[in-house]
């Protein structure tokens, strides 16, 4: 029920950013972090850190499980992506803190549903991926073509390619784009977005897509052969 019911973890995966993983996660995790607080104490802190304004579902069993494997979402993404190990109850005890921000911070705000939860987790996680990024960016953009700002305030644009073209993707094309640029005599601070790169990917996905259907780059759906049938048949006539 927990990972069915749409209030709980049935909105994650395909259209949501960063969350696919959430399906992905080890039952040991869970039981691990399951340890750290019974479903009393557990019900008890959302509660608190809500001010009381949380949906029933969300304190019934499969709720409680549903916090405790966002919980460990939570945990594996950080050792993963960010090499930072973090115990169960430190990890538990931040889902916490994200609940009480969101919900408790807020007087009019109500939980009623686990997704704008999980989305927050996932967004943070992979803003925290973009910025352990960016110091090799900075290394490999030797004629500081990328504008200043790009790694303060704009770096969330960053992280959107990330979650639409996959980390190593976006990092190894945008790489690769700066190289060029500064072949080009590109002007220092003359990209100003982490959008410039958006065609770049979009065009090594289409390459992609086009390999695994085992097409040439030249290729328009198979245009080329239908010119060639086209012109075999003319000459024959």
């Amino acid at each position: 029920m927990a990972l069915l019911h749409d209030g709980l973890l049935g909105w994650a995966g395909e259209g949501c950013a960063g969350t696919a993983g959430v399906f992905e996660i080890d039952p040991a995790a869970v039981d691990a972090i399951t340890a750290v607080m019974s479903d009393g104490e557990l019900a008890a802190a959302i509660r608190a850190v809500t001010d009381g304004r949380v949906h029933r579902v969300i304190l019934s069993e499969p709720g409680l499980y549903a916090v405790r494997h966002l919980a460990a979402f939570e945990q594996e993404h950080a050792s993963e992506q960010l090499g930072e190990e973090l115990d169960a109850q430190t990890t538990l005890l931040r889902v916490l803190q994200t609940i009480g921000e969101r919900i408790g911070a807020h007087e009019r705000a109500w939980l009623n549903s686990l997704k704008v939860i999980g989305l927050r987790l996932a967004s943070n996680a992979n803003h925290s991926v973009a910025a352990a990024y960016l110091p090799e960016l900075r290394r490999a953009d030797g004629a500081r073509i990328l504008a200043p700002r790009l790694f303060g305030a704009g770096k969330g644009g960053l992280t959107d390619l990330m979650n639409k073209f996959g980390t190593a993707e976006t990092i190894d094309t945008i790489r690769a784009v700066l190289a060029r640029a500064m072949i080009d005599g590109m002007a220092p601070g003359a990209i100003t977005t982490w959008s410039y790169f958006r065609p770049a990917l979009e065009e090594q996905q289409r390459l992609e897509e086009m390999t695994a259907a085992g097409l040439r780059p030249g290729d328009v759906f198979g245009a080329h052969r239908r010119r060639g049938s086209s012109t075999n048949d003319y000459s024959d006539r």
